[in-house]
C-alpha cells in the first residue's frame, strides 16, 4: 500500500487547509514547536498522526480522558449482533508508538493569548499551534435533562461503551410487537446516514427475532437527508412492514417514565 498524501488527507478527513499545511509551516520554525490537540476522536487522533509523520521533529501532546477510542462508525452492526462490542475500540498505543505524547486528562480552559491549556488536574500545556477536536454534544429535548431520565432513553451514539450494551439489552428485552422509536433530528449533525443505518440494522434484528414488532422514525426533516434513494428503498421495500416513517416530526418533549415521545403530528410510544 502506497503511503497516504496530503491531498489524499485532505479528501479522506475533511479537515481545513489550516490544519493541513500546519506541518509545513511546523517545519519552518525550530525542532521544538508544540502542537497541543484536544481530541482523540476521529479528527483529534488523525491530525496527531498526521503531524508525528510529516513533521518528526514537531511535540505533539495529544489530550483525551478515555484509555481507548470507542467508534460510533459501525456500531449499528452492534446492535443486531453482527459485531462484538470490543470490535469498535482502538487503544492509543499506535499513537504513542509514533512518539505522540498522550495526556489522560480533560481541558478546563484555554489561554490563546498566553498560548496555555490548562487541564482538570492542574497541569498546564504551553503550545506554538492548537487544535481543538473535542467532538459533539448533545441538546436533549425537554423530559430529558435530568441524567436519570436520559438513561431510560440511551441515544448511544456517544459514550458507546456504556450507551450501546444499555440500549441493546432494551432492544432485546422488547417484547414481541413492541415498538423502537428512532428520532432524526435537523440538519446539520453529525453523520447524516446514522439513524437510518440504525433503522435497518434495528429493522433486521426485529424481521429475525421480533417479527411482529416495528420501528418507527420520527425524522424531523421533510426528507431523508442522505442516500435518500437508497434508505427509501430499505424502508419501504427490503424493511417493508417493519420501519413506519414520518417526515416532518420534531421531537417537541419526552417522557422517559411511559417512554413517550411528542411531536408536531402527535404522540407515539
Amino acid at each position: 500500500m502506497n503511503p497516504i498524501s496530503r491531498r489524499d488527507f485532505v479528501k479522506a478527513a475533511g479537515i481545513s487547509a489550516s490544519v493541513v499545511f500546519l506541518p509545513a509551516s511546523l517545519r519552518a520554525q525550530s525542532a521544538a514547536g508544540r502542537v497541543v490537540v484536544i481530541g482523540g476522536g476521529f479528527g483529534g487522533g488523525t491530525t496527531a498522526k498526521y503531524l508525528r509523520l510529516w513533521s518528526p521533529g514537531v511535540q505533539v501532546s495529544l489530550v483525551e480522558p478515555n484509555a481507548t477510542y470507542h467508534s460510533c462508525v459501525m456500531s449499528n452492526l452492534y446492535y443486531p449482533g453482527s459485531i462484538p462490542l470490543d470490535f469498535l475500540e482502538t487503544p492509543y498505543d499506535g499513537l504513542v508508538r509514533r512518539g505522540v505524547d498522550l495526556v489522560r486528562d480533560s481541558v478546563v480552559a484555554v489561554d490563546t493569548g498566553s498560548h496555555i491549556v490548562t487541564l482538570r488536574g492542574g497541569r498546564q500545556l504551553p503550545y506554538d499551534k492548537l487544535v481543538v477536536a473535542p467532538g459533539i454534544d448533545f441538546v436533549f429535548p425537554p423530559g430529558l435533562e435530568d441524567p436519570a431520565a436520559q438513561a431510560r432513553v440511551p441515544h448511544a451514539w456517544k459514550a458507546i461503551v456504556e450507551q450501546a450494551p444499555r440500549l441493546r439489552s432494551m432492544l432485546r428485552a422488547m417484547p414481541d410487537g413492541g415498538t423502537f422509536v428512532l428520532t432524526v433530528p435537523p440538519l446539520p449533525y453529525r453523520c447524516p446516514p446514522g439513524p437510518y443505518e440504525r433503522t435497518c440494522m434495528v429493522a433486521s434484528y426485529l424481521r429475525r427475532s421480533k417479527p411482529r414488532s416495528r420501528v418507527i422514525v420520527l425524522d424531523a426533516n421533510p426528507d431523508i437527508v442522505a442516500k435518500r434513494d437508497i434508505f427509501h428503498h430499505a424502508f419501504e421495500v427490503t424493511h417493508r412492514g417493519y420501519v413506519e416513517y414520518h417526515p416532518n416530526a420534531p421531537v417537541t418533549s419526552v417522557d422517559a417514565d411511559t417512554l413517550t415521545v411528542s411531536t408536531p403530528i402527535g404522540s407515539f410510544r
